[in-house]
């Protein structure tokens, strides 16, 4: 069985000569992905490779989501440059428990999309990150079909059911 790997932040390049590395976190807040033990890497062959943080530190205001960090036995630029352009993320079972009504962005691609008057819109395709918030692409079905972007904030996203795998939305299905 595959370990299911929750996409944390990306390292976006390289900084400096010693090896040190961007981190874009997707975490709230931006410095918990870089507390999280049993990092990994994507490859380009689709696997994770795991790795280990030797240090790291914040790059620009307090809260920001750019961190500068090194990864253990990585000490040039070169051998940094091929960590480059890469998904960091954790196996599933590593992230923190959820509180009743608590769900993780990742849960919700594959999910159906209902409105609160029950109409069917699809299912969440991906979601894509904008500066305000999260956006999830809901594909319809069949011909015809519309794709609905709706942003993930109430007052959009009135509940989401992991176990049923459903999301009921306050979103008018004409637009």
């Amino acid at each position: 069985m595959t370990t299911r790997m929750v996409v944390l932040g990306r390292l976006t390049g390289v900084f400096g000569v010693r090896g040190e590395l961007k981190l874009q976190s997707y975490t709230a807040p931006p410095g918990a992905l870089v507390k999280y033990t049993g990092l990994h890497a994507a490859t380009a062959q689709g696997t994770w490779q795991p790795f280990r943080l030797a240090g790291s530190r914040s790059q620009g205001s307090a809260g920001s989501e750019h961190w500068l960090v090194k990864i253990e036995g990585v000490t040039d630029r070169d051998v940094a440059a091929q960590w480059a352009q890469r998904d960091v993320g954790v196996p599933r079972e590593a992230m923190p428990p959820l509180g009743p009504g608590e769900y993780y962005l990742d849960d919700l691609p594959g999910m159906a999309v209902v409105t609160t008057q029950g109409v069917a819109l699809g299912r969440v395709s991906h979601l894509i990150d904008t500066a305000a918030h999260p956006v999830m692409a809901v594909v319809g079905e069949g011909e015809g079909a519309k794709e609905h972007w709706v942003p993930v904030v109430r007052p959009h996203v009135v509940a989401v059911d992991v176990a049923a795998g459903r999301v009921t939305v306050d979103w008018d299905p004409e637009i």
